[in-house]
């Protein structure tokens, strides 16, 4: 899946060290999660599963070995037993399933991980490009509300009241990082989320 670089930062200080841990990556799409996480927080010995529903993403991720298994599925149907993880990231996945299925994935995981770390778009992002694979097409929409019903701690990054990224990505970038520590602490206001338990 895709995302923008500015979550970064501020998804990998929620992963802790992960010393041996067993990791799943849900939605990994080229990898870049995987290799922050070995890199960045020391998960040169942890397990780390990456899973996606595009075969090309898994393809590129293989070619590089950033994870030690790969597994295609739909994010609403992973084939994992009860507590297999301690971490489960899903980065930029929810809103690519319908509503259904989102909360169906959240049952999922909460299952499956001990610890949970996931980002969205806060409210429904229109999709410019006609010609993004069928697995990148956005379907419901997420805030807030969504995951603290469900006990998840929940912070914004951004502010999505203001919609120049496409226009002026140096001005957005700024005004990002201006706004994000105001919806950090009240995330109605972030353009983005990010949901832990």
């Amino acid at each position: 899946m895709s995302h923008i670089y500015e979550l970064h930062r501020f998804v990998m200080n929620e992963i802790p060290k992960l010393i041996e841990s067993r990791v799943l990556d849900v939605g990994c799409g080229h990898g870049i999660w995987g290799f922050l996480m070995r890199s960045e927080r020391s998960g040169e010995e942890s397990y780390i599963v990456g899973v996606d529903l595009f075969k090309p993403y898994l393809q590129h991720c293989k070619k590089y070995r950033v994870y030690n298994d790969l597994v295609l599925c739909h994010a609403s149907k992973l084939p994992f037993r009860k507590k297999s993880f301690d971490l489960i990231l899903a980065c930029e996945l929810i809103e690519h399933l319908s509503k259904h299925d989102g909360y169906h994935f959240l049952d999922d995981i909460e299952k499956i991980g001990t610890k949970i770390i996931l980002s969205s778009p806060n409210g429904f992002k229109e999709q410019k490009a006609k010609d993004i694979p069928y697995t990148e097409a956005h379907k419901s929409a997420w805030g807030p509300p969504d995951f603290i019903s469900r006990g998840y701690k929940v912070h914004g990054l951004g502010f999505k009241f203001i919609k120049i990224y496409e226009s002026n990505p140096y001005l957005w970038g700024f005004l990002f990082y201006i706004f994000t520590p105001f919806s950090f602490l009240v995330p109605d206001l972030g353009e983005y989320l990010i949901a832990k338990k």
